[in-house]
């Protein structure tokens, strides 16, 4: 079976001890659906990309969004990621216990820790949760 990951880090280009890392792993058919019914939720909303810091700070795309319509496009992602039910993964962890867990003599990247575990979780899924 063949799988797609998307995933994205937060708090890897700073001085704070932690990583976050999340995203969803599916299959090709998952993510075709996936991509079609964020089509039309980009278009109803009219936005083309999610950048959360945009979104938070009410800037870009955005901007002068009331928090009602903040909001439904919220409940409107989750609702996308629930329907699809591509399988999601969240991380979280001490940048410097990790480092030690992988490669003592070099520490890798926040992200590359945080994809090693990914990948070791999604190898132990069981393949009913992946359909």
């Amino acid at each position: 079976m063949i799988f797609t990951a998307y995933f994205d880090e937060s708090d890897t280009h700073g001085p704070t001890p932690n990583v976050v890392m999340a995203g969803f792993v599916g299959t090709p058919y998952q993510w075709e659906r996936f991509d079609k019914r964020l089509a039309k939720l980009q278009k109803r909303h009219g936005f083309s990309i999610f950048h959360s810091t945009e979104f938070k700070a009410r800037k870009g795309e955005f901007a002068g969004w009331t928090d009602e319509q903040s909001k439904a496009l919220i409940d409107d992602l989750v609702a996308l990621v629930r329907v699809d039910s591509q399988y999601g993964a969240c991380f979280r962890g001490c940048l410097a216990t990790w480092s030690i867990s992988f490669r003592p003599e070099a520490p890798p990247a926040r992200s590359t820790s945080c994809l090693r575990t990914a990948t070791r979780m999604l190898a132990t899924a069981p393949e009913s949760s992946m359909t």
